[in-house]
């Protein structure tokens, strides 16, 4: 077994070493926009967890490979779809064998891609959406190829609000949303979701239409909470962003991983076809993180300034990979019958680990979608919570002040990732029990 890791570092991000370098220490200071940025607490929280046993803490999907890790090859006919492992269960990487490739196929003579990506793969996309969102999306003027998710928020950023102007975030969030506010010169304007069912207050959420309001970023299916925006609660913020002339960032990562309901994007509704940046990647269903291509979908006029602003940062997203995530598409996302399986697959582990962590004495609700359950920790501080679970059980996890501007409301909190192999899910299983036998002291 691993050696639990040790959670380091200040809570309120500043980062180790000595004083930052300015005008008295002879060393050129950086610009107060970066200045203002702290190292997200959540690394503090994954990079422990890196050496934990039991990694829960991670937002990556490492679901089971029992079958001897075969990525089925083009052109290989088992009678079945790629991706999905003979005993039925998917595993990954799909397209693999092309993104794992040591001589991958390049664009002509090595040249670099075009800045909106390969057409093939913005094809593959186009479809992929317009079957997903019952509506047609043009690869040609509507769809741009991104190194990743991260790049295409910051893009989507860019083009949508000037410095000074304020984008709408709901809290619970991603710390990755705040910082690219940040660096794009805006500020971040919090509306919160309330528990225990995460919904938002239309009052609070009007409100926080202001003046200088210019863009919101929604992410459903929601990370922490798994929380789903229904059709009405999403027709309610599509119409406020019309009334009052703002953008739409719709994070879709998960997009694929819905439980209850069904998923519905901005793009859907008359309101917000023509204001909408839809972002998404395979990284999560497709178990391509860390070589995932991210995309950006979204009306004409705005595609024609993402792609300057995608030229600008990066040039274009890497030829090989784009060449093997179209592959994946195409051989995979067009099957229901795999994002079933993915599905049911998740559902089961979801259901295996909230239901063990409700023995344990932490109260979970069955998350509606994403990767995540959003446990409550009956009053025991989150941070106090994660460090003695990575000390006594090596199980990682994240507390929900990594979620959470005021960190007291995040201190009752703490996340729990099941996209895990069942071998790891099992091993949480059996030790989360300590904890209210009291094996574990908080």
């Amino acid at each position: 077994m691993r050696q639990p890791s040790t959670i380091t570092g200040a809570r309120d991000g500043s980062a180790p070493g000595g004083p930052r370098s300015g005008p008295g220490s002879g060393g050129q200071p950086p610009s107060r926009r970066v200045r203002r940025l702290a190292p997200p607490a959540i690394d503090r929280f994954t990079a422990a967890g890196a050496g934990a046993a039991i990694d829960l803490a991670h937002g990556h999907c490492d679901w089971d490979d029992d079958h001897g890790g075969h990525t089925v090859p083009t052109g290989e006919n088992t009678g079945t779809d790629i991706g999905e492992a003979p005993g039925g269960a998917p595993h990954g990487p799909v397209g693999g064998d092309v993104l794992l490739d040591p001589d991958p196929p390049v664009n002509g003579d090595g040249s670099p891609a075009a800045p909106d990506g390969p057409f093939a793969l913005r094809s593959a996309v186009a479809r992929v959406l317009g079957t997903r969102l019952g509506t047609t999306v043009d690869p040609e003027t509507e769809v741009t190829l991104s190194q990743g998710t991260a790049q295409a928020l910051y893009a989507a950023l860019l083009v949508l609000v000037d410095p000074g102007d304020e984008v709408i975030v709901f809290e619970p969030y991603h710390e990755g949303f705040l910082h690219a506010v940040e660096l794009a010169g805006a500020r971040v304007r919090l509306v919160r979701l309330h528990p225990p069912d995460w919904e938002y207050d239309e009052r609070e959420l009007r409100a926080a239409f202001t003046p200088r309001a210019r863009a919101i970023i929604v992410n459903s299916p929601h990370n922490p909470t798994g929380r789903v925006l229904g059709p009405a609660e999403m027709r309610t913020l599509t119409e406020l962003c019309a009334e009052h002339r703002v953008g739409i960032v719709s994070d879709e990562a998960y997009a694929a991983m819905v439980y209850a309901g069904e998923h519905c994007s901005p793009w859907q509704f008359p309101a917000g076809r023509g204001r909408t940046v839809v972002i998404g990647s395979l990284s999560l269903s497709h178990r391509t993180a860390g070589r995932s291509v991210g995309w950006t979908a979204a009306p004409a006029p705005l595609t024609d300034r993402l792609r300057l602003a995608q030229q600008t940062i990066s040039r274009c997203a890497a030829d090989p990979l784009t060449t093997g995530q179209a592959a994946a598409l195409a051989r995979a996302d067009f099957s229901p019958a795999y994002h079933a399986r993915l599905r049911e697959e998740l559902r089961r582990k979801r259901d295996l680990l909230v239901g063990a962590l409700n023995d344990a004495g932490l109260p979970t609700s069955s998350p509606q979608g994403a990767i995540f359950a959003f446990s409550g920790t009956l009053g025991r501080d989150s941070e106090r919570l994660t460090q003695a679970l990575l000390q006594d059980l090596s199980l990682a996890a994240v507390p929900g002040t990594c979620f959470f501007a005021g960190t007291h409301r995040g201190s009752g909190m703490i996340r729990f990732c099941f996209a895990r192999r069942d071998a790891t899910l099992a091993a949480a299983v059996t030790g989360l029990p300590l904890l209210r036998s009291g094996g574990i002291r908080v």
